[in-house]
């Protein structure tokens, strides 16, 4: 099985990381390391991690400036020596046993890019939800409507990813992106790439406050900037520019169920009469419009 280079970046989950090396320290195997990078934390982070990594070779720590999860992995990235890269948030944990899953099926399929598996998420009361991927085709455009378009299927974040360490370092996360950067760097993969998928439950992805998977507040911030970013890039084919508009819409979709579900109702009426300016048959979409009339009067 090849050797990977497990990823690690973190930015303040003190609470979350001895968790997360814990449940990677019995998986990885004698050539595989695991790179820690410290996006500028300012709680205990770094004593944490330095008395827990203390006497493993296999374990390294690098600390930089605050510059943003997708400048954090990109540093990863360039640290990592194994031909296979497995980037793991820092308040994440892969299930026993699914690091060697990953790495067999990369060695049955070496022409994949990228090897992707499923995720479950849960939350502090226990309550758990799986989320199988499904199956690639062999068309890379219909494997980039099928993410990033349509949303059949979603990629928990790294943690249930094995790629190319080449094919990453190539496309790389775009830092100026806060969040939803894996969007474009997994769009650009599945875009121009070859990649395997399976139904197997490779990660627990936990759900908790201070996530930035929860950051409304950020998403409002890229809703303007992430299709130009995608669809611009010269890792973009051209032909696939034809779905910007039909993304900016779905963007908008996602943004207004994210304020409606925190209950940011000025913010989320006005980010549903701008989708339907943009497509007025979204009227006709039960599930959207019942919650822009709840906006009204709840």
């Amino acid at each position: 099985m090849p050797p990977i280079s497990i990823i690690i970046p973190c930015y303040n989950y003190a609470a979350y990381i001895g968790e997360t090396l814990a449940s990677i320290e019995g998986e990885i195997g004698k050539e595989d390391e695991v790179i820690i990078i410290d996006d500028g934390s300012t709680d205990q982070t770094q004593d944490i991690v330095g008395k827990w990594i203390e006497g493993k070779p296999s374990f390294s720590y690098y600390s930089q400036e605050n510059s943003g999860p997708a400048a954090a992995r990109n540093a990863g990235l360039d640290q990592a020596k194994n031909p296979y890269a497995y980037l793991l948030d820092a308040d994440d944990r892969p299930l026993p046993g699914r690091l060697n899953v990953l790495k067999q099926t990369a060695d049955a399929h070496p022409e994949a890019a990228m090897i992707i598996g499923g995720h479950m998420t849960f939350d502090a009361s226990g309550k758990e939800k799986t989320h199988p991927v499904g199956s690639l085709s062999v068309d890379r455009e219909k494997n980039f409507v099928a993410y990033a378009i349509k949303k059949d299927f979603g990629i928990a974040n790294g943690g249930c990813v094995l790629i190319k360490t080449g094919i990453a370092r190539k496309y790389r996360y775009p830092e100026q992106l806060h969040v939803s950067e894996d969007i474009c760097f997994y769009s650009w993969v599945l875009a121009n790439h070859p990649c395997v998928t399976f139904d197997e439950i490779i990660l627990k992805v936990r759900k908790h406050e201070n996530s930035l998977r929860h950051r409304v507040d950020l998403y409002e911030k890229v809703v303007g900037v992430l299709p130009e970013v995608l669809f611009a890039s010269k890792h973009m084919p051209s032909d696939f520019r034809k779905y910007q508009e039909a993304f900016e819409q779905h963007l908008l979709l996602s943004l207004f169920r994210a304020q409606f579900n925190a209950r940011k109702k000025k913010e989320a009426r006005a980010t549903y009469l701008q989708a339907l300016r943009e497509k007025p048959a979204l009227i006709l979409d039960w599930s959207y419009f019942s919650k822009f009339v709840r906006t009204l009067f709840s």
